[in-house]
């Protein structure tokens, strides 16, 4: 009998040690009209979401504004920006109407170089009367920056970016003021940001005079714009990542790539704010094509409440030091999503399965040494 429990034990550790993390990109048979990055993409609550701007290879800047309807899995042009932006951030107010806010163009030179020119425009789109119209600036030109709901209804929090690294900027989308409040108590770039909904923002990114393998999570208060830090478990960016909140967890998707400390590129990050720390989850059919050398970022991502499931739209895979395939830099048309686990029971179905088959397993061994007994 004790061997039959030794060997059921072994069955055990074996079966729940196959039980990993893993989520799946499934790819939408859709795709962007143009390969981009740098663009915003908004979710209206419904069945909506809208994509702005961006950048693409092959007509460089973009201005379109894309409407993807979830229900139908089909995607549009329905608008364009006054000018072609990207590497802005984006809002939506109570009305539906959504808002560009900074941003970078792009123009040539008359010699023929290449010049950008960082913006302090914010745009509104109206999506029921098509129109798009300049209704406030920024306090100074910014581009790289996140925006996350405010904790009043119709405004948003613009949070740090390239040229304000330790900027938070509120914006009142009703009365469409908008103002430099307070600085972020350290300077950061690359970084992205969520709001948890009750009073605090969470900023991953790289602080700006510190170059580390690795940082804390900063826990920032929304009224007193106090932080408390995690443990310096967050890696180092190597590009802007996309964000978002699902009510318990934020995820992080893209902009990193240090393989070493086991941040590969093939994963998303899963971030507890109840620890302040992070699990990477590796993503079956990642943007990176399983290719170990190229890593995300410059993407757009939003989450959808009723179906649970994060939607990514284009980026670009850029090569890590080193790399040596034919092209290091492409550029994406794709559309992605990922569903995320209903519930910690439903994570948990696969390690009980395997339970259960242990547990037949041990039945039969019993049964069978019964039967030799006899």
């Amino acid at each position: 009998m004790e061997r039959i429990f030794f060997s059921f034990f072994i069955i055990f550790i074996i079966s729940t040690s196959l039980v990993k993390s893993q989520f799946v990109a499934v790819e939408s048979k859709v795709k962007l009209p143009k390969a981009k990055h740098g663009s915003c993409a908004v979710y209206d609550g419904n069945d909506s979401i809208y994509i702005l701007g961006g950048y693409s290879i092959d007509t460089p800047q973009s201005s379109e504004i894309y409407k993807y309807t979830i229900s139908s899995d089909n995607i549009a042009q329905i608008g364009e920006l006054p000018l072609p932006v990207f590497e802005m951030s984006a809002s939506i107010d109570t009305s539906g109407n959504i808002y560009t806010h900074g941003g970078m163009i792009e123009f040539i030179r008359e010699n023929g170089t290449i010049g950008h020119v960082s913006l302090t425009e914010i745009y509104r789109f109206d999506p029921v009367a098509n129109t798009t119209s300049r209704v406030a600036d920024l306090p100074a030109p910014n581009l790289e920056m996140v925006s996350i709901p405010g904790d009043m209804p119709n405004t948003v929090y613009i949070l740090a970016g390239h040229h304000e690294r330790e900027a938070i900027v509120l914006f009142n989308m009703t009365d469409l003021t908008v103002s430099r409040i307070a600085n972020l108590q350290k300077a950061y770039w690359f970084m992205t940001a969520v709001s948890s909904g009750d009073g605090f923002a969470f900023i991953f990114g790289n602080e700006d005079d510190n170059i580390a393998p690795t940082y804390p999570v900063a826990k920032v208060n929304l009224n007193t714009r106090q932080a408390s830090y995690g443990p310096p478990t967050f890696p180092r960016l190597l590009g802007m990542p996309a964000a978002v909140w699902d009510g318990k967890f934020a995820y992080i998707i893209g902009g990193y790539g240090n393989i070493s400390a086991g941040y590969n590129t093939d994963t998303i990050i899963q971030f507890d704010p109840s620890t302040l720390e992070n699990k990477v989850i590796t993503v079956a059919n990642f943007p990176t094509n399983g290719n170990p050398e190229l890593f995300f970022a410059w993407t757009s991502a939003v989450y959808v409440p009723k179906l649970h499931r994060i939607y990514i739209f284009g980026g670009i895979n850029r090569g890590l030091d080193g790399c040596v395939v034919a092209d290091c830099t492409t550029w994406r048309d794709g559309i992605w999503y990922i569903d995320l686990p209903q519930s910690s029971r439903a994570a948990m179905l696969p390690s009980i399965g395997y339970i259960l088959l242990s547990c037949t397993i041990l039945a039969v061994m019993i049964s069978t040494k019964m039967q030799v007994q006899y």
